[in-house]
């Protein structure tokens, strides 16, 4: 119930910090609000598993230190 209320008053205090954002600003971005693009893909890349040739790379270098130090 708590963690509800904490949810609520989060939203509200958006709601305002986005409502005083829109009334101060000279050319007011509707992206800069709610960037709906940008929302979905990080869904989608919670449940896409796309590794980055970096990702791949450290995990590769990773392996060598822990192949290294396992030998001694």
């Amino acid at each position: 119930m708590k963690l509800k209320e904490i949810d609520d008053a989060e939203r509200y205090a958006a709601r305002l910090f986005n409502e005083r954002y829109v009334m101060n600003a000279k050319k007011p971005k509707f992206n800069k609000i709610f960037n709906r693009k940008k929302l979905e893909s990080k869904v989608s890349e919670m449940f896409t598993e796309q590794k980055k040739p970096n990702q791949n790379r450290r995990l590769q270098l990773m392996k060598n230190v822990q192949k290294a130090f396992s030998n001694h």
